[in-house]
């Protein structure tokens, strides 16, 4: 059944644009048609809203002997509004997935919509705080730059990687290349937080237990080292045109690039050195850091 509200927009012209014009009105106005098709009367309502105009705001646009009798009844201008169609909403949501996605719409908003393109871009696809499905916000673009919005709770599984312990992992353990795997699965295309490269794991410290068998959370895991404390380091010492190269124990772990204290192994002397690569470090004497 249609709701009183619904047959008031019916009921009502529809705009062809943001701006409300004569060439909109003129059907129901005859007395527009003296005037340019084009000439804006004022803006366009939002989608679900009603503008009306009265004979005394219409006839301030028309020439001063413009002879017409006074419009009978205000005249009301507003989009026309429809109920979703469940089909458009999936066409829409499947032009933004990968084509292998497995799509299910759970529900979709029930407002009525105004016509127009519709769009789910995939980057507003999330997680529901129940865990029931996914919500996924799009928008029916009514007028061009202009957004009437919509959303569906979906169900959207794509096939993905995921790296597998094969073995209990001790916090603080480095991640070595046999204590983990990568596996196939189907996952929610709204789910993230999970490694999905060996790459991404292998060499970096745990920081919590992980257990035999489980998927690596990306939270789970310390930085990207190429050095570990207490690793021993071999240093090239730049002075000037020479080049001295020394062994020296690292104070802290540090990736490539960054610079930490050294303690080298002969003098006992403590310095800072750069990390260039698992093992090596530069210090330059002159002219550098």
């Amino acid at each position: 059944m249609i709701s009183f509200a619904a047959l008031l927009l019916l009921s009502c012209i529809g705009p062809s644009g943001p701006r409300i014009t004569a060439g909109d009105l003129a059907p129901a106005v005859p007395a527009l048609r003296q005037v340019p098709a084009s000439a804006v009367l004022g803006y366009a309502p939002r989608p679900g809203v009603t503008r009306t105009f009265t004979w005394a705001e219409l006839s301030r646009h028309l020439p001063p002997d413009h002879g017409s009798k006074p419009a009978p009844e205000p005249v009301c201008v507003a989009w026309q509004m429809a109920r979703p169609d469940p089909e458009a909403f999936r066409v829409a949501m499947q032009s933004a997935l990968a084509p292998e996605a497995q799509l299910a719409i759970l529900e979709t908003s029930q407002n009525l919509i105004p016509p127009g393109p519709i769009h789910f871009p995939a980057s507003n696809l999330r997680p529901a705080t129940s865990g029931q499905g996914a919500t996924w916000r799009g928008y029916v673009e009514y007028v061009p730059g202009l957004r009437y919005e919509i959303w569906a709770r979906v169900d959207v599984r794509v096939a993905a990687d995921r790296v597998v312990t094969v073995q209990d992992i001790s916090p603080g353990t480095l991640i070595a290349p046999d204590m983990v795997r990568l596996e196939p699965f189907t996952t929610s295309a709204a789910q993230a937080g999970f490694a999905s490269r060996l790459e991404d794991v292998v060499g970096r410290p745990a920081r919590r237990a992980l257990r035999a068998g489980t998927a690596v959370p990306a939270n789970a895991l310390g930085k990207h080292t190429d050095v570990q404390k207490g690793d021993t380091v071999r240093i090239k010492v730049n002075a000037g045109s020479a080049t001295i190269g020394v062994e020296a124990t690292a104070l802290a772990p540090a990736a490539a690039g960054e610079i930490i204290p050294v303690r080298v192994n002969d003098t006992g002397r403590t310095v800072r050195a750069r990390i260039s690569g698992p093992g090596e470090a530069t210090i330059q004497l002159t002219g550098g850091n």
